[in-house]
């Protein structure tokens, strides 16, 4: 059956709650990340840190040890962080740029839904979308590139010729902006909105226009992949696969991580149980197979796509995130209206259910970080912090959470954190050449393998271990190390006559 162009959005749309069913998930969603004040995400105290940088480059001691890469084409959401951070601190910037990125993953949603004449209340499900392990690893950068790419393949999808200037120009606009915040889902959904041109029909006059305009950042993505790969010999370590028929199982999971694999199981698993119900619901609807081609080759790519590639990890599960939604705007309407009710109603029952993860796990795990804030507190601003995170799991929720929290040191009060992403090719702010620590790639996950004398360069020591750690890690020559803190498993050293 052939793929008629999809109408124009209704200037007027049904008075069905949807807005206000909206606005309620946003305060569900969102709240919680008000009243903590670190949220469990692994890597986001090094964002931070990122952002608090950015802000201080222009300080000399900063700019003799920190260089900016401002083209590096992951920083869009680095510097809308900065911007945040003019006007407040530097962990509020971070939460309102969380903030955002919640909500534009379901708005994101639901441009796809109306360009494909789907059922807007599907798009309150772009909520709990937001929570994968992409979320869990604090990976903001791509969590802020999604929704652009989801935006990017919704114009795609709208190809008529009557495709109006301003359509055109907000796909310039999404597509410059979906480049610099991530090459890689720039990439991911390039390779997706021109699917869906495909499927669209190449004949159409707009459609050779789009495809220009989505390839136009190509030569840049090409000559940062060649510079990085002549510069950086982290990016040349190969890839790695771990293709297998364990994808499928672990793809549940990878829709959201409430914090234990079985919650997730079980969470993931309702809610493609419900893709299938809408699926089925609106199976007598007249619909092209087209619609579903997208979906189709995310989900294809997921289970074929590298673990591992050019310093970048986890890339199944960076795919994974286009799946649902491109299914979910492939899906009809149910054209009964007690069915579509019934659906609303479920869809709206496992939003909230979503919510209610975040409203437990993040209390816990903000009682879990009471005694890094209380030492903290007694740590002078602008000095030299190692921290070691012997033990980095969460008691509360099961997790790394605190392989890189120490850095949260350097976004509120300055100084160096060490290990920092600063170390890292891609990141906006950098080390400048023979500035960065003598710490090896790496350090993070096995964290005792440094010389006696580059660990006595340091004015604090932060430890997070069960039993103390510091006479084996100084066992190699004679230190005037001293306990200045202890918090539980948290321990703060120092040199003998500092204090903190």
């Amino acid at each position: 059956m052939a793929d008629a162009p999809s109408p124009a959005p209704s200037a007027a749309e049904p008075s069905d709650g949807f807005w206000i069913a909206f606005g309620l998930a946003a305060l569900a969603y969102l709240l919680p990340f008000w009243i903590v004040k670190y949220p469990p995400m692994i890597d986001l105290p090094q964002r931070a840190a990122q952002v608090w940088l950015l802000g201080h480059l222009n300080e000399p001691e900063v700019a003799a040890r920190y260089e900016l890469h401002g083209w590096s084409p992951y920083v869009l959401s680095y510097y809308l962080g900065w911007l945040f951070a003019r006007v407040l601190s530097v962990p509020d910037a971070m939460r309102l740029l969380i903030s955002l990125i919640v909500v534009s993953m379901p708005l994101s949603l639901l441009a796809l839904l109306r360009a494909n004449r789907g059922d807007r209340w599907w798009a309150l499900l772009g909520f709990p979308l937001s929570f994968g392990p992409c979320f869990m690893w604090g990976v903001t950068p791509y969590l802020a590139a999604v929704p652009l790419g989801l935006f990017c393949i919704a114009i795609c999808r709208d190809v008529r010729d009557d495709l109006t200037r301003g359509r055109r120009l907000q796909l310039i606009v999404c597509v410059a902006a979906l480049y610099f915040t991530h090459a890689l889902a720039w990439a991911i959904a390039a390779a997706l909105a021109l699917a869906t041109l495909a499927v669209a029909g190449w004949l159409r006059r707009q459609a050779f226009l789009l495809a220009a305009i989505l390839l136009s950042p190509g030569p840049l993505a090409v000559g940062w992949y060649l510079f990085a790969k002549s510069s950086y010999t982290m990016v040349n370590k190969g890839g790695a696969w771990e293709l297998g028929l364990d994808r499928l199982l672990q793809f549940p999971v990878f829709q959201i991580d409430p914090g234990t694999s079985s919650l997730g199981l079980v969470y993931g698993g309702v809610l493609l149980a419900l893709l299938a119900a809408i699926f089925w619901a609106g199976r007598s609807a007249v619909r092209s197979w087209r619609y579903a081609v997208p979906a189709g080759l995310a989900l294809l790519a997921y289970l074929l796509c590298p673990t591992q590639y050019f310093h970048t990890f986890f890339l199944e599960q960076r795919v994974a995130v286009f799946v649902v939604p491109l299914a979910l705007a492939a899906a009809a309407s149910a054209p009964q209206p007690n069915a579509k009710r019934i659906l609303q109603r479920a869809v709206a029952l496992t939003v909230l259910a979503g919510s209610a993860f975040l409203w437990v796990r993040l209390p816990a795990f903000d009682r879990e970080t009471q005694p890094f804030q209380k030492i903290a507190e007694r740590m002078k601003p602008g000095k030299k912090l190692f921290f070691l995170m012997v033990d980095p799991e969460s008691r509360a929720l099961g997790r790394p959470y605190f392989l890189h929290f120490p850095a949260w040191y350097q976004a509120e009060k300055g100084g160096t954190a060490e290990f920092s992403f600063a170390s890292l090719f891609a990141e906006p702010v950098r080390y400048r050449d023979g500035m960065g620590p003598p710490l090896p790639q790496g350090f993070e996950w096995p964290p005792l393998d440094m010389s006696h004398e580059e660990l006595l360069r340091y004015d604090y020591y932060l430890i997070r271990a069960h039993e103390d750690v510091l006479p084996r890690l100084m066992s190699r020559g004679p230190n005037d190390l001293t306990l200045l803190a202890q918090e539980e498993h948290w321990r703060l050293y120092g040199h003998q006559g500092a204090e903190p």
